[in-house]
């Protein structure tokens, strides 16, 4: 079942690379920046947001504070990818180690949950989470550019292209 886990986290990384690369291809600053009424309000805020969630996760998961948010600060477009590569190191760092220490059904708590969950749990939901935000970002570039030729970021993909295409 680690395996899987994985896979899915490879996915992660695949696909919002997929969306780095989209967005390095807009037209200028404003059409990262521009208002949208869906996910986190811009292309810019949603994909810190993903990345942001990526970051958290990765320090509760490791059992340290989630440190101050990157979410209210401002990133270029150029300064994506180097973000997304240091979230996912990072989550991807503690999920081996929890796999290796067999950590993976241990229970851990968040404030936003009254509940204990076990961190196999954690680590599956920052990655569906990703998914969730990324479509919204797909929507929002569909908008900006004016096109449904996007790419698609779905696990399958992965699976049959992502693999052999790391970004």
């Amino acid at each position: 079942m680690s395996a899987d886990i994985l896979i899915l986290l490879e996915h992660n990384a695949w696909a919002n690379t997929r969306l780095v690369t989209l967005a390095e291809s807009l037209p200028g600053d404003e059409p990262f920046h521009r208002a949208f009424p869906m996910g986190e309000g811009s292309l810019h805020s949603t994909l810190i947001h993903i990345a942001g969630a990526i970051i958290h996760w990765a320090n509760r998961l490791a059992d340290r504070e989630p440190g101050e948010s990157i979410e209210d600060q401002r990133f270029e477009i150029n300064q994506l990818q180097v973000l997304f590569d240091s979230a996912h190191h990072s989550l991807e760092t503690i999920i081996q180690q929890l796999i290796e220490t067999n950590r993976l059904e241990e229970m851990m708590t968040h404030p936003s949950s009254p509940e204990p969950f076990t961190r196999r749990m954690a680590i599956h939901h920052v990655l569906t989470h990703s998914g969730h935000h990324r479509a919204q970002a797909i929507n929002m570039f569909r908008h900006t550019l004016n096109t449904t030729d996007l790419p698609d970021t779905d696990v399958i993909e992965y699976a049959i292209f992502g693999q052999n295409d790391k970004g």
